[in-house]
């Protein structure tokens, strides 16, 4: 009697959880489609954007993104901005052929940063051998101006760190 009465619990378990997840199984997730769309008009915007640039700066052309009558392009390094800058007008030109109702205002060049996320951590400094370190405190230790001690007061630094790079 107690299997048949905990297979019907089961079962009335079942039944009852396969009615709340089925709506949300079924419920398309229209907030991804939103973003995949966007992405592909990014996408599109960046290959029109590149036709406007000579070949050699399209391929400094990274990203493209449309906000508030603005387009924003995103490039490697200030010094692919600085060029980009100089063809502002022949892009605007394109996009407002390419989207004729886009009220753009202004194209502005921006310089990719790297996230904190993605940095790499800080390279360690490179001390000196202790033969180096000793070397530079006994060169002017004889003397007492303001060299001699920052001479002194740089091994001292440098032997300190040696010490704790080398645990």
């Amino acid at each position: 009697m107690k299997a048949l009465y905990s297979s019907f619990i089961t079962i009335v378990f079942m039944s009852t959880q396969a009615q709340y997840f089925k709506p949300a199984l079924r419920h398309q997730n229209k907030l991804l489609l939103h973003y995949k769309i966007q992405l592909q008009q990014q996408h599109i915007l960046l290959d029109k954007v590149k036709a406007a640039l000579p070949e050699s700066l399209a391929h400094h052309a990274c990203y493209c993104v449309i906000a508030d009558r603005k387009v924003f392009i995103y490039t490697d390094t200030a010094a692919w901005a600085s060029q980009l800058r100089f063809y502002t007008n022949a892009i605007h030109s394109t996009i407002l052929k390419w989207r004729e109702y886009a009220h753009i205002e202004t194209v502005q060049i921006r310089i990719l940063t790297s996230s904190p996320l993605t940095q790499t951590s800080c390279r360690k400094p490179i001390v000196p051998a202790a033969q180096t370190i000793k070397q530079i405190c006994a060169a002017r230790a004889h003397q007492q101006d303001s060299l001699s001690q920052a001479l002194i007061s740089l091994s001292n630094v440098l032997e300190k760190k040696r010490i704790t790079n080398s645990k």
